[in-house]
């Protein structure tokens, strides 16, 4: 019996084929909402323990139209079957999926799609829902039914690498995540879209002329990642564009780097606390794109440990370090507090107040507000910050790219601010913006308390 069911693959985006115009996909919409709620109720009285979840999400730009597809979609089925909901699916790509424009979601725009997501659960339940990103990866238009690319392979591997450091970042409310890997997918060489009977853009298996079957470049995402695995390790970037994730076991210690920028990036390494001094050997996994495009995956043994490394745009670098036992006497605990109210319209100079309760902190930590921001490219990213009275200063840069092909600014940017900024219980924070237009979609204050 499976652990997770989703009801539906990707419906909304095929309401149309229902009924003859748009507009009247929101009674679509709305039907198959309930038809979820039915479901899980039935499927949930015969087996109680299976998690049910939806709506699967293709096409989650909901910034589009002044919010317009979150109103009429993900609001929709929240309130309508959000309740009987054990998490809600959503499919992360870079690319298009179906429908919209061509863009990146990973970094700060997928950050914001979840956020959102979030804060509105916070808002209805008072908790929040966790995730299931069942799908996750890079597609486009025109992909299938064309011959086999290590090209295409090479940018794949850069959304998977690039959207699993993300979701990393949500261990305590995200219940799994799948990269879009097929098998063989023996059925698209049979597809009438396939007459020339070439493999599935996405297979881990391709078929040779001679009908045997060999592996596909994207065997490289778990080669890259395989046995990394242990406890979290304190592991920061003062980059949003440089992603960072650390663990550890009795005997390793894994550190994941990616770069999100455009340009290369060189990043100089500090080893705390004199952790340095228990490293005994290091192993470099790379994983880049070569100048013909086609992607590499390198593993350079018996390093001696690094103060610096440089990363090309795209680039993924897992430090595999073999250490002394460590006995690790500090504790960090991080928690993400949420206001009641989400998805605030813009208007100039006047403030914009998010109340969020409930707030454990202390004098030893680090605080972010993780402002969620959608709005045209022309107006303001940076308004005047307070945090309990306090003006703090907003960074010009987030995860990711200007999001320049975009119809607007779709993202998280977060703030950092002195965790002795924070109340314990309530807190109060004011944004101010110059100029009208847009919405802050969510406000988070995340806190990591160190003991």
């Amino acid at each position: 019996m499976p652990k997770y069911y989703e009801v539906m693959n990707e419906p909304f985006v095929h309401a149309k084929d229902f009924v003859k115009t748009y507009k009247e996909t929101e009674d679509v919409i709305i039907e198959m909402s309930k038809f979820h709620k039915i479901v899980a109720e039935k499927v949930k009285a015969e087996i109680p323990n299976i998690l049910v979840g939806g709506y699967s999400a293709a096409w989650p730009e909901y910034d589009k139209n002044n919010f317009a597809i979150w109103n009429t979609r993900m609001k929709v089925f929240m309130d309508l079957a959000g309740e009987n909901m054990d998490f809600f699916a959503t499919h992360i790509y870079d690319g298009r999926n179906v429908e919209g424009d061509f863009n990146f979601r990973s970094g700060s725009n997928s950050e914001a799609i979840l956020d959102l997501i979030e804060s509105y659960s916070f808002q209805k339940w008072g908790k929040v829902k966790p995730h299931l990103i069942s799908e996750y990866g890079y597609t486009a238009k025109g992909l299938q039914g064309t011959p086999y690319s290590p090209e295409l392979n090479g940018i794949c591997l850069m959304s998977y690498n690039k959207i699993l450091m993300s979701l990393l970042d949500k261990p305590d409310r995200l219940l799994k995540a799948v990269p879009f890997i097929t098998g063989k997918a023996e059925w698209f060489y049979k597809s009438e879209e396939n007459k020339e009977g070439q493999p599935y853009p996405w297979v881990l298996l391709r078929k040779t002329k001679d009908g045997t079957y060999e592996y596909t470049h994207l065997l490289k995402f778990w080669e890259l990642w395989k046995d990394v695995s242990g406890n979290r390790m304190y592991s920061t970037s003062n980059n949003p564009d440089i992603q960072v994730h650390a663990f550890s076991t009795k005997e390793k210690a894994y550190v994941a780097l990616n770069n999100l920028s455009d340009t290369k990036e060189t990043i100089h390494l500090d080893y705390l606390n004199k952790s340095k001094s228990s490293i005994t050997d290091l192993t470099i996994r790379r994983s880049f794109i070569s100048e013909n495009g086609t992607p590499q995956l390198e593993f350079l043994k018996n390093k001696m440990p690094l103060d610096k490394v440089a990363l090309e745009t795209g680039e993924t670098i897992i430090l595999e370090y073999c250490i002394n036992a460590v006995n690790f006497t500090n504790i960090i605990t991080e928690t993400n507090h949420y206001s009641k109210t989400c998805l605030h319209p813009i208007v100039a100079n006047q403030p914009i107040t998010f109340t969020i309760e409930n707030v454990k902190t202390s004098t030893q930590g680090n605080a972010i507000i993780k402002m969620g921001l959608g709005r045209a490219h022309h107006l303001s990213k940076k308004p005047t910050v307070k945090i309990n009275g306090e003006i703090i200063e907003v960074p010009s840069n987030w995860a990711g790219y200007d999001q320049a092909g975009r119809e607007q600014f779709f993202g998280v940017i977060p703030i950092p601010t002195n965790i002795r900024n924070i109340n314990t219980q309530i807190n109060k924070i004011e944004l101010t913006f110059p100029d009208s237009g847009g919405f802050v979609s969510s406000v988070i204050l995340n806190i990591e308390n160190m003991n």
